[in-house]
């Protein structure tokens, strides 16, 4: 527990880990979901450890005037913004071109790009989910990846981003 609260202070992405434990859970582990409950009590201390470090750094950051108010976020650029990183991420997995330390939300997508987009995501979550029963490495790393995803979509933008 020591190593994960340093290695969430280090970097707030880490806060993923509990549910990639579950993940794990499930396979190479195969300790079964009729056991969930009991798996997700287990993992109760880093749920709550990184519910109050989470807190505690949306805190932090809204006291440096880090975090955009809510009322400067408009509703239909942001959530064309929301999908940006999800689209640019699977297009740089195959076309790895314009790669940067930074990625400033400077472009904004049309309405079918986004939607052609959300499809692909939905249909490939379908995909696997539906073979996970014979292919179960499939679903860990697919939704795995998704789940990194969700601390860089900008669900709460914090200084430039």
């Amino acid at each position: 527990m020591l190593c994960f609260a340093a290695g969430l202070m280090a970097k707030p992405m880490l806060v993923t880990l509990p549910f990639i434990f579950l993940l794990l859970d499930y396979w190479p582990l195969k300790r079964g979901s009729h056991q969930f409950r009991r798996l997700v009590i287990e993992k109760l201390p880093f749920f709550l450890l990184t519910a109050v470090l989470s807190v505690v750094t949306y805190a932090a950051q809204r006291n440096a005037g880090a975090v955009a108010a809510l009322e400067s976020v408009h509703y239909s650029i942001d959530s064309r913004t929301r999908c940006s990183p999800t689209i640019d991420i699977c297009r740089k997995l195959f076309w790895p071109a314009d790669l940067a330390i930074f990625y400033p939300i400077s472009k904004t997508y049309s309405s079918w790009q986004i939607g052609a987009a959300l499809a692909l995501l939905i249909a490939i979550s379908i995909a696997v989910y539906s073979s996970s029963g014979r292919r179960p490495w499939l679903g860990v790393g697919w939704f795995w990846f998704l789940g990194m995803l969700v601390p860089v979509i900008g669900l709460v933008q914090v200084g430039i981003q």
